[in-house]
């Protein structure tokens, strides 16, 4: 990770490099209909706020004159590389979907109604191709052949359709090819750098020659196509997934790598006393220690299975560590690390919680088998506590002997959890204190922000409930 850029309440609908590497524009969903255009090096950010309706699609034009915007209020705008207002095209109902320049003068966009177009900064001519056989929906995506001859689009299809078009059309609006084989909509499609190749992804990805033959289904995708992107030598293509991973492919089909974060469940979170170092436990043993003033983390195998308990010692020095695998672990906090201490043996049951006594020098476990076990902090066992309890599920210390709790037990102390929803991935927001919070991500990355940075949502027994 190199640098988070902020500024959007929730997705991210278009994002787009200037061809000197020098800026970034990004565009905005529904609830935030802007387009956001940073400049990398003299660290500014300007914000457009003309759009009306999300904006689908940002592009710069090849050589980086200018860069459109393409949005649902029915509008594409084009703006110079300050984000200075150039020109507004207008026609298209409910707006267009992709665009892509052919030069620094056209541009061709593939619409919600039915239609692609093309439009000329210099002149008013353009094409419209009513497009009947795009199944009376939406043309998803297109991309112009290198060459400027050829235009390739993809549609949405509707419900009724088993099998969706890729299209083949000349610059002049004559349809070439017509390739019936996807099974979902086509979201994104593109020529690679000598333009021999095209690829398309639906429910997987297809490789074509330019004359529309099929080459290649990649067999070995599980989850559908949103977004695909060709290296600069035309051998590999990334793609960009329903599941939130990103896979490489060479152009035989072949699965050469997926890009993945940390995407189990988390169990459990712990913050210490000032907030400056949060512990995360997954699903699958993993725990992931921030530091929550630098941004960094460190990523810890603690144990076989799910982390199900995590705390603090009093001193802030320690961390105790409960798990499904039936064992426990202590941990040392060294600088901004955690370094392995002592773990306490594998019980024959699940290890449900854990907590140290008041002056840290013992430490009670609690698991599915009616007994509160006591160790010290090298993980030698001391005695055992018998409780009414099959399950203990939270231990509390009381004339320096521990007791079992008998509400659940809350890990952590902190208010109600509040969550962001983008897409279909739940985001977990933690409150820090002085309005500050932490988020963190489908894949484990921690993210720090105020309040008004984020869409909130709270969780009920009806879904989620947004406010502000």
């Amino acid at each position: 990770m190199v640098q988070i850029l902020t500024g959007f309440v929730s997705t991210v609908n278009g994002i787009h490099w200037s061809p000197n590497g020098k800026k970034i524009i990004a565009s905005g969903a529904y609830d935030d209909p802007k387009v956001i255009l940073w400049d990398l090096e003299h660290k500014t950010q300007l914000v457009i706020e003309k759009h009306t309706g999300q904006v689908r699609s940002v592009q710069w034009s090849p050589k980086g004159t200018y860069f459109a915007s393409s949005s649902h209020d029915g509008t594409i705008r084009i703006w110079n590389p300050e984000g200075e207002f150039i020109k507004k095209f207008e026609g298209a109902n409910f707006g267009c979907v992709g665009i892509d320049w052919l030069n620094e003068d056209t541009l061709a966009a593939s619409c919600w109604d039915n239609t692609i177009r093309t439009y000329s900064i210099s002149n008013k001519e353009g094409l419209i191709l009513e497009n009947g056989n795009h199944r009376r929906k939406a043309v998803l995506s297109v991309d112009w052949h290198p060459n400027g001859k050829i235009m390739a689009t993809g549609d949405y299809g509707n419900s009724e359709d088993s099998i969706h078009n890729v299209k083949l059309w000349s610059n002049k609006g004559e349809l070439l090819t017509v390739m019936d084989s996807h099974e979902k909509e086509i979201r994104d499609l593109s020529w690679n750098s000598t333009g021999n190749l095209l690829a398309t992804g639906g429910e997987t990805i297809r490789l074509w020659n330019e004359e529309g033959t099929l080459l290649k289904i990649f067999k070995n995708n599980q989850s559908p196509v949103w977004a695909l992107d060709w290296n600069p030598t035309g051998t590999k293509i990334a793609s960009g997934h329903n599941d939130g991973k990103i896979r490489i492919w060479n152009t035989k089909g072949e699965l050469l790598n997926i890009l993945n974060g940390h995407a189990t469940e988390i169990h459990t979170f712990s913050f210490n006393k000032d907030s400056t170092f949060l512990a995360v436990g997954f699903s699958d043993g993993i725990v992931r220690f921030y530091d929550t003033q630098a941004l960094t983390s460190q990523t810890i195998k603690a144990h076989q299975r799910g982390i199900n308990h995590i705390t603090w010692s009093h001193s802030q020095e320690h961390l105790a560590i409960s798990s499904n695998d039936g064992s426990a672990s202590i941990w040392t906090v060294e600088g901004n690390k955690l370094s392995n201490k002592s773990r306490i043996p594998k019980q024959k049951k699940y290890m449900n919680t854990i907590s140290w006594n008041s002056n840290d020098t013992e430490i009670a476990t609690g698991g599915n088998n009616s007994k509160i076990k006591v160790w010290d902090v090298n993980g030698k066992f001391k005695y055992s506590v018998p409780t009414n309890q099959q399950r203990v599920l939270s231990i509390n210390w009381k004339n320096k002997k521990p007791n079992a709790n008998t509400n659940e037990r809350i890990a952590v102390d902190h208010p109600v959890k509040v969550y962001l929803k983008i897409n279909k991935n739940k985001l977990e927001l933690i409150p820090l204190n002085n309005n500050r919070f932490a988020l963190i991500d489908s894949l484990g990355n921690l993210i720090k922000g105020d309040k008004k940075d984020f869409i909130r949502l709270i969780e009920d027994g009806e879904g989620f409930t947004r406010f502000e």
